[in-house]
């Protein structure tokens, strides 16, 4: 005590301050109205307030105690593009797992080969001004149908029956049917293939097009992870 006693004004203030802080028994020094060290007292009964300067610095406020709209805007731009991706990934397998399923194992193509395949049809139905999002399932469902109807696809059909079986849902499932002269000079395939082509998964879909909703969960409802990293 006798050592607090010779310190410095500024010495004894520094003592003050971390005994406050860490709210441990204070000792008794000039700069402070304290009792003599017979009667020292803990902080509680001081009811002493957080210092907020020390040794003239004054502290400055934590940012993230309190988040500010441009904080929360990001957070939750972050989130939402987390979301979309993990989506686009369970996207990605639903699509593989199926067009590997029906192709025949002589030629089953490996996953960035289909998902490929898929972008360059999309942009084929975005050029036609369709919406690719809304027919995907329905495409993907009749071919799935046709496929367990008849026999495995070979490597050089599946885009030629991809192409009329969403050509199959845009009629199906928009205001307009496409035109098949407009979709055999997009797609590169004839009209007369497209033609056959529809005849025959109408024949063996019995000319059932209507998808409930159960049916899309259910094709969407694959093995997790089910054809590994992408």
């Amino acid at each position: 005590f006798d050592f607090v006693a010779r310190t410095s004004p500024d010495q004894s203030r520094l003592f003050d301050t971390v005994a406050r802080s860490c709210y441990c028994i204070v000792l008794p020094s000039a700069s402070t109205n304290m009792p003599a060290c017979s009667q020292m007292k803990t902080v509680e009964h001081w009811k002493l307030k957080q210092p907020v300067e020390m040794l003239g610095v004054n502290q400055s406020p934590n940012p993230l105690r309190k988040r500010t709209p441009e904080i929360s805007q990001r957070v939750h731009q972050k989130h939402m593009l987390t979301m979309k991706n993990a989506e686009k990934l369970r996207l990605n397998e639903v699509i593989v797992y199926h067009v590997q399923n029906w192709m025949d194992s002589s030629c089953v193509p490996a996953g960035k080969d289909i998902l490929r395949l898929f972008e360059c049809l999309e942009r084929l139905v975005r050029l036609m001004e369709y919406s690719f999002s809304k027919l995907l399932f329905p495409m993907m469902i009749y071919t799935e149908r046709y496929v367990r109807a008849t026999r495995p696809v070979k490597g050089t059909e599946l885009f030629a029956l991809l192409v009329t079986a969403v050509s199959l849902a845009m009629k199906m499932w928009e205001d307009y049917g496409p035109d098949l002269e407009l979709t055999a000079h997009v797609s590169g395939i004839g009209k007369k293939q497209i033609s056959e082509l529809e005849r025959a998964i109408l024949e063996q879909l019995q000319f059932r097009l209507t998808l409930s909703e159960e049916d899309v969960e259910e094709f969407r409802a694959v093995p997790c992870r089910a054809v590994g990293s992408l």
